[in-house]
């Protein structure tokens, strides 16, 4: 097949200068009639092209795939750090992220044991109808 170096350089996905440059070197067959360039493209050229161009795919897909478990493992680490409680510098915390604090086989346990305390201890109380556990970390604090 002869092409115009144009029209080459669209066959192979190359530029115009990458194909001057293949001529020069004779890896690309080429004749000049009136004074212009014509490239003589066989089957055995686009067939290498063709694998070249497969290959680089063929690397652009596995990198995409890393890049997409990578961002599945950041996704994965946020959503960690979106169910993770965040205890503030709070002198008291609810009681249902105090629990968080303890495995969730023992949960049940400690819960009924705190209910059974409220009223007996300073560190359990009741406002606006939710149940209140003084914050350890930050006993040392004034109550208000």
């Amino acid at each position: 097949m002869k092409l115009s170096v144009n029209d080459a350089a669209k066959e192979l996905n190359i530029s115009k200068e990458a194909i001057y440059n293949r001529i020069r070197r004779g890896s690309l067959k080429s004749v000049k009639e009136n004074n212009k360039t014509y490239v003589i493209l066989d089957e055995q050229v686009q067939k290498d092209n063709t694998q070249l161009i497969n290959s680089d795919l063929i690397n652009q897909i596995n990198q995409l795939k890393l890049v997409h478990i990578e961002l599945r493992n950041e996704i994965e680490l946020l959503k960690n750090q979106l169910n993770t409680p965040v205890i503030t510098k709070a002198k008291w915390l609810l009681l249902n992220e105090y629990l968080l604090k303890f495995k969730e086989n023992k949960r049940d346990k400690i819960r009924k044991f705190l209910l059974s305390q409220i009223g007996k201890n300073k560190k359990i109380k009741i406002e606006n109808s939710q149940i209140f556990i003084k914050n350890k970390k930050l006993s040392k604090i004034k109550d208000n």
